[in-house]
């Protein structure tokens, strides 16, 4: 069975896995999905906007309710996004 490079791009994505856990899932080999990336990421065009390589955070503190709002912007995996939560847990 052939694989649809942007299925399997587009789950690796949304999995937030490592690519070492993701192809283990998958049944699939470290190079076969480091090729379809790179297939999807040479077919998309130049003028595309990259993801932000930094971490924008803003932080609210609400002292009368013992509680804390953190706003994450940019593209994030569920994983990262919970390293992150537990690097600002006090």
């Amino acid at each position: 069975m052939a694989i649809n490079s942007s299925e399997i791009v587009t789950r690796f994505h949304s999995s937030g896995l490592t690519q070492k856990a993701f192809c283990a899932t998958e049944s699939i080999s470290v190079s076969a999905l480091q090729y379809h990336l790179k297939k999807i990421k040479r077919a998309q065009p130049e003028s595309q906007p990259k993801a932000p390589s930094f971490i924008s955070l803003s932080a609210q503190n609400d002292c009368s309710a013992s509680r804390s709002v953190v706003v994450v912007r940019g593209r994030f995996g569920v994983s990262e996004i919970c390293s992150i939560l537990q690097f600002l847990e006090p």
